[in-house]
């Protein structure tokens, strides 16, 4: 017998094959520095010679025996603090395994194949073997038995298929194909009483309810999931349902309890010793911490997590975590460095034929591209990611693209289409019950009937706006909406009101690190003080050089909707200050930019004196 399972290239291993034959060696390592030089021509003359001799099936057959016990080694060593070795010892192995899971289909036994492919799903996901891994998935599990034959069948065979089911719907990743898979396998581990396959498939199913919005469902599966991976005492099993009940929590809005699972997710996988398990807790805990606006600790998260799935290798992981750090960035109006993030991410999952991953990167993109101005290039983007999110979840799949387009349309100056974009995306929140969503949507809405002097309506939309913002505790969308009701007031000539909503969405805004924010914020305080009884161009002038330096800061100029408003301001306080001299303006506007460089911080008082001048 040959020996395998020794960390050698198919060819090398086909080749001592071949030599034993050749020579009547039975130690393998004795023959390895004869073959790699063996010449093709005596290849395949030894295995036709091997073939005649009635040999080969035999051979091949232990060479797939070999490789079905190195995997069931492996399979749980993927989840233990050993999976970088395994992963490493796995990717030395491949070919042997694709050679293996071919035989299997020859010698039909599909049920080895099946087993070796469902236990080499996690290693495909982590290192990014997605298309392929799906394939031989989807070819081992169409041979075999099925029905009543499968039913009568031993249950190492249902097993067998249990396994590539399951491993077939974890490299589904959630894209809605997953279902009917961990529905099978569920259904074989119960028949054949195997209880971890039987808690990882109702996790899979869980999810599966929970994308299709049935959270009471999904809850009610992932407990009793978690319950018997309890029983198992399977650290790494209850951690993963951890992660899935922290999503659940925050679909319900809340983001404390959230990270309260995500916390013992953390715990959980650190206890077991599986690295990608920490890397997605600690993206569940950034995404909590940057709903909080806590950016500095959602970032550091968001590193933690990168830096997991760059040590495994995981295309996937680092994908989702260079996103996350894309949104931060962007929140931060530090749109150069979230465009650079977004393009890593971008590469990495037309690697891997990541759809849903392409739509989160090409989407925040074409957003960020709307703020700097590129409207027809942001609108390319956006209305691809749109095509794509309807054909992998439907038309309602993605309201928050939707909310991009408005955004996009609006800040070019196309407020009709504006407008049927907000339309769309506010029917869609309400329906999901998503305040966040709804509250944005409204904002959109309220800034369109503030374009069209329907200050009655804009009011109803903003504070409503407003409300399901501060009740959310979500302090960027409260900025938001308080800037858009500071721009309603000032329009409507009310300057104390103004200045209140104004002063405050400075404030948050400085707080947050949303330099976009404060530069439009400023510029509005701007018109406030030339507008004001008597005038104050020279703080005006100052603001503006601020707000200037810090658009040219993040390649975010003034918007096209906007442009026309602005100039006719900049004209405004230049001639309010010629009345100081000839350089009163200059020399403000550059003061302004020096203070926005050095102590932005300040900016938030020179914007905001006190008393404030009457109108």
């Amino acid at each position: 017998g040959i020996a395998f399972g020794s960390k050698l290239p198919r060819s090398v291993m086909i080749d001592i094959m071949i030599t034993s034959y050749i020579v009547k060696v039975t130690v393998a390592v004795l023959v390895t520095p004869l073959i790699y030089g063996m010449h093709g021509l005596l290849r395949v003359y030894a295995q036709h010679k091997l073939k005649e001799s009635g040999e080969w099936a035999e051979v091949r057959d232990h060479h797939l025996d070999c490789c079905l016990d190195l995997v069931r080694q492996a399979a749980p060593g993927l989840r233990r603090a050993d999976q970088i070795d395994w992963l490493a010892r796995l990717e030395v192995e491949h070919d042997n395994f694709r050679a293996a899971m071919k035989w299997s289909q020859e010698r039909a036994r599909y049920d080895a194949g099946q087993e070796i492919a469902g236990g080499l799903a996690r290693f495909w996901y982590l290192r990014g073997y997605w298309q392929e891994g799906r394939a031989w998935l989807e070819k081992v599990l169409a041979h075999g038995l099925s029905g009543e034959a499968l039913a009568a069948a031993p249950a190492n065979v249902q097993a067998a298929r249990a396994s590539a089911l399951m491993g077939a719907g974890w490299l589904a990743d959630e894209s809605g194909r997953e279902g009917p898979m961990y529905e099978e396998s569920l259904g074989l581990c119960r028949s054949i009483g195997e209880r971890w396959g039987e808690a990882l498939s109702l996790r899979g199913v869980a999810v599966k309810e929970s994308n299709e919005g049935d959270g009471e469902l999904a809850r009610t599966l992932l407990a009793q999931s978690l319950a018997l991976f309890a029983g198992l005492n399977d650290d790494w099993g209850m951690a993963l349902v951890q992660y899935n009940l922290g999503w659940l929590e925050l679909a319900d809005d809340d983001v404390t309890l959230a990270d309260e699972r995500w916390q013992a997710a953390l715990a959980g996988f650190q206890r077991a010793g599986d690295r990608w398990g920490q890397g997605v807790a600690y993206g569940g805990l950034a995404y909590a911490a940057r709903l909080r606006d806590e950016y500095a600790p959602a970032s550091a998260l968001s590193e933690s997590g990168l830096a997991v799935f760059r040590e495994l290798g995981d295309k996937a992981g680092m994908a989702v975590s260079l996103v996350r750090l894309a949104q931060i960035a962007f929140r931060r109006g530090s749109y150069p460095q979230a465009i650079d993030l977004i393009n890593e991410s971008l590469s990495l999952v037309h690697a891997l034929g990541d759809q849903r991953g392409l739509l989160n990167s090409q989407s925040l993109l074409g957003l960020i591209h709307a703020y700097q101005g590129q409207y027809p290039l942001a609108q390319a983007l956006l209305r691809s990611s749109r095509e794509l999110g309807d054909a992998l979840w439907g038309h309602d799949g993605t309201p928050y693209i939707a909310n991009y387009q408005g955004t996009a349309a609006y800040l070019a100056g196309r407020l009709d289409e504006a407008q049927a974009f907000w339309e769309v995306s506010l029917q869609v929140h309400r329906e999901q019950e998503d305040k966040l969503g709804t509250a944005a949507s409204l904002n959109g809405l309220g800034l369109i009937a503030y374009r069209r002097a329907d200050y009655a309506r804009a009011q109803e939309w903003l504070d409503y706006s407003l409300a399901l913002s501060r009740e959310a505790k979500d302090r960027r969308l409260t900025s938001i909406a308080l800037y858009a009701l500071g721009r309603l007031r000032l329009a409507q000539g009310e300057a104390l009101g103004a200045a209140t909503a104004l002063r405050e969405s400075l404030a948050l805004r400085r707080d947050l690190g949303d330099r976009q924010g404060m530069a439009e914020t400023l510029e509005m305080l701007a018109q406030l003080l030339a507008l004001a009884e008597p005038p104050q161009p020279e703080v005006a002038a100052r603001l503006l050089g601020a707000a200037h330096l810090l658009r040219h800061a993040i390649s975010a100029p003034v918007p096209a909707v906007d442009c026309a408003e602005y100039e006719q301001l900049c004209g405004q306080v230049q001639a309010l200050c010629l009345a100081a001299g000839e350089s009163a303006y200059a020399d403000a506007w550059a003061a302004g930019e020096r203070l926005a460089g050095s102590a932005p911080d300040k900016l938030l008082e020179l914007a905001l004196p006190q008393p404030l001048p009457a109108p």
